[in-house]
């Protein structure tokens, strides 16, 4: 029993012998981790940066800093009016520096910290370099000692880059930039360059009406946020900007060109002259028929079966009928139609005098309906009051001295241009000096009256084409040909009667 004892005790002896020694052990490998934490604590590069920022505030305060540091003298810029190295001694003196590795100089064996201020401007960079080589401790650990290898105070000054509409203001700094400063972008922004700035600029950009603008920034190049369409329109759009009408500037024909910059988003509205509207956003193509239609002011023009206002044409004299003019007044002018509708497959329909349709191609978005209405024939109660093919060759031949003027002189309206020119040709020394010639038989040949149109109630318009078949003193056959739009009037000054005011040589066929 008592054998039995004496073995328990000194089992027990020695578990606690060994507890004790593992405890031992335990806290010796306790306090080696926590110096091996201390000194790869101290060994990181930050503790040097934040032991030498403590040293400079330091400096800064008792005003040694200048004796320690020094840096080469701030390049005066009217656009940064603050002391530089005041500026940095009292950041420093704050004791709010702080710091971080500067982008691009890490690796294995140096790194760059700037210092910078609260503010976020550069007051100083400290260079390190690694000192021997790189040990692992507990396989966990790495430890790489460093040194300081310089400091120095910020003396590097940079230049900033600045986009901004060209209506709109930019300050820096409180300062407005000017026109030298300034060049255009190929989009008509202007780019504003500043340079020899040490501290982080105050920019402010300003709209038009005074609102300030935000930025997006990206290292020193400052961009200015605001949303920027540009319309080309028909002028008989209108086009609304947050409930504020878009004037817009004239481009060369009937388009106006709208410029909107805004710093919101804005709402753009775009209205027609036939109750369509349409919101525009950037992002889909304005949905549009447009075209502009030149016509006599006697046709209508419609589109989707509502008829063009007259705020969407304008109406001038017509240049062709400028002689005829004088001689009657209800004359039919030129009207231009300005035709712009919200709708990409719009139905336009242009009707002559009578009603009838005119067939065109409005695609095109230029159609010219003065030349495309083809005329009648002559109605036979005119025929029976005048015969145009018979004045026709009436002209002709005393143009080649085989009629007298009396033969012509009778179509004419006596004191017209017309009459005159006939008169001062038969009586001038000129039709002497005609060719020697005999008419043929029959004289005329391939004889046509046709494109009758009606022009007013007393005008009308016909075209005359024929060969006139001479042959000269030596034997040779010779063929003048008319082909020609003759203009007849009959008022109350003509005695009720058609008169001839104006021939028009057709250089293309009878048709024009």
């Amino acid at each position: 029993m008592e054998k039995q004892k004496k073995k328990i005790s000194k089992f027990r002896i020695g578990y606690i012998a060994l507890l004790a020694v593992l405890l031992i052990l335990a806290v010796i490998a306790v306090i080696y981790v926590i110096s091996l934490l201390n000194r790869f604590e101290s060994s990181q590069p930050e503790r040097l940066v934040e032991a030498r920022i403590a040293e400079m505030t330091a400096d800064a305060k008792n005003g040694t800093l200048w004796d320690k540091y020094t840096m080469e003298e701030p390049v005066a810029s009217r656009y940064e009016p603050t002391d530089i190295k005041k500026y940095i001694t009292e950041a420093l003196a704050s004791g709010k520096a702080q710091y971080k590795i500067k982008q691009g100089t890490y690796t294995e064996d140096s790194v760059t910290y700037s210092v910078v201020s609260e503010e976020g401007n550069i007051l100083a960079e400290v260079d390190l370099s690694a000192v021997g080589k790189p040990e692992t401790k507990l396989v966990i650990f790495p430890f790489q000692d460093w040194k300081v290898n310089s400091v120095r105070l910020n003396s590097e000054p940079k230049t900033y880059t600045i986009y901004a509409p060209a209506d709109f203001s930019v300050r820096v700094n409180g300062i407005a930039m000017g026109p030298r400063e300034a060049v255009r972008e190929e989009d008509g922004t202007l780019k504003y360059t500043v340079s020899d700035l040490y501290l982080t600029p105050e920019i402010v950009i300003t709209s038009p009406d005074g609102k300030e603008a935000q930025t997006k920034k990206s290292g020193t190049t400052v961009k200015t946020v605001f949303y920027d369409y540009s319309l080309t329109l028909p002028s008989t759009l209108s086009v609304m900007v947050n409930g504020k009408n878009s004037a817009g500037s004239d481009v060369p024909g009937v388009s106006v060109k709208h410029t909107i910059r805004t710093l919101e988003d804005p709402e753009i509205i775009i209205t027609d002259l036939y109750g369509n509207s349409f919101r525009y956003d950037g992002t889909v193509t304005v949905p549009l028929t447009y075209c502009t239609i030149t016509a006599s002011n006697d046709i209508t023009v419609t589109v989707d079966g509502i008829q063009v206002p007259e705020s969407a044409a304008t109406t001038t004299d017509n240049p062709e009928y400028q002689t005829v003019a004088e001689y009657v007044s209800d004359i039919p002018r030129t009207k231009v139609f300005n035709i712009a509708v919200l709708n990409d497959s719009a139905e336009i329909v242009s009707r002559d005098r009578n009603g009838n349709i005119i067939e065109a191609d409005y695609s095109t978005h230029s159609v010219n309906l003065t030349s495309s209405i083809t005329g009648s024939e002559m109605p036979a109660e005119i025929a029976a009051q005048v015969d145009p093919l018979q004045i026709g060759e009436d002209w002709s031949l005393l143009m080649s001295a085989d009629t007298e003027f009396w033969a012509v002189s009778r179509y004419l309206i006596e004191g017209s241009d017309l009459y005159n020119a006939a008169y001062q040709w038969a009586t001038s020394i000129d039709i002497t000096f005609t060719s020697i010639h005999y008419l043929k038989t029959p004289p005329f040949t391939n004889e046509s009256v046709t494109n009758f149109r009606r022009i007013s109630d007393s005008c009308f318009s016909v075209d005359v084409s024929f060969d006139k078949n001479m042959v000269l003193d030596d034997g040779r056959d010779l063929v003048d040909s008319m082909n020609s739009r003759f203009y007849f009037v009959n008022t109350p000054e003509t005695g009720n009667t058609w008169k001839l005011v104006q021939i028009k040589e057709l250089l293309t066929d009878a048709g024009n």
